[in-house]
């Protein structure tokens, strides 16, 4: 699962992935992820990858989470 951070939300009220901030393999429903920086005021959001990785980058992955304000 890759956690993102975002600004803003876009024009459907969805904060997409703008900047990455870590990578978990969650082992049960809740999970924690660990972010340098001030990370305060920003969306935070999650995709979870699927499938083999070509370039660095998975082959599939989910749609991105609701976005909730980190504090």
């Amino acid at each position: 699962m890759e956690v993102f951070a975002s600004h803003s939300r876009d024009i459907q009220g969805r904060a997409e992935g703008e900047r990455p901030v870590d990578r978990v393999t969650p082992n049960q429903l809740t999970f924690s992820a660990h972010a340098k920086g001030d990370l305060r005021g920003q969306i935070m959001t999650a995709t979870l990858n699927v499938g083999p990785y070509l370039d660095g980058a998975p082959t599939l992955t989910s749609e991105f989470s609701e976005g909730f304000v980190a504090h």
